[in-house]
């Protein structure tokens, strides 16, 4: 008689399962590496723009119309009010990623709105030209970013986002 027993069959279907527990959050991990990784380079980008807007201009430009830095075709203008004290621009509104700039510090949030964000700081504090991953601590997925900004750089808290916010500086 040929064919599998229900005794093989069940071993096969376990090791595929142990198999899949351990690889797809690895690979989640990677896909969100890459995101971030992908959106602090567009974030870097407007960084550099700021600093030679502020060197030919004695200050940081508020719009991305000063700088000589253009953003991807599905970014739309959203609102000129963040905390960078500028504008923010974002293909999905609040909900998709998106990137903000002001004479403050340039910031992007790649997964929406209060998870995680990347920022970079010019302003005149001890943290200027210092960047960070920053992750919001009330998140229902906070272990996820604490786990993807502990890879990227080591743990610091500043003062301007104590509390609820986790700070790693890159």
């Amino acid at each position: 008689m040929k064919g599998f027993t229900l005794i093989e069959l069940l071993v096969v279907v376990l090791i595929i399962g142990i198999l899949s527990a351990v690889a797809l959050p690895q690979y989640q991990r990677a896909v969100d590496k890459s995101k971030y990784m992908r959106m602090t380079a567009l974030t870097n980008t407007v960084k550099k723009a700021q600093e030679a807007y502020y060197m030919a201009n004695g200050a940081y430009a508020t719009k991305f119309e000063e700088l000589d830095v253009s953003l991807p075709s599905s970014y739309k203008w959203m609102t000129d009010s963040s905390d960078a004290g500028g504008q923010c621009y974002g293909p999905k509104g609040w909900n998709g990623d998106h990137i903000c700039t002001g004479p403050r510090s340039t910031f992007v949030e790649p997964f929406g709105v209060a998870k995680v964000h990347y920022q970079c700081k010019y302003e005149n504090s001890p943290w200027n030209g210092k960047c960070f991953c920053i992750v919001n601590q009330t998140t229902p997925e906070k272990d996820r970013w604490n786990a993807l900004c502990q890879s990227l750089g080591k743990e610091y808290e500043t003062p301007a986002y104590s509390g609820n916010w986790r700070n790693w500086v890159l």
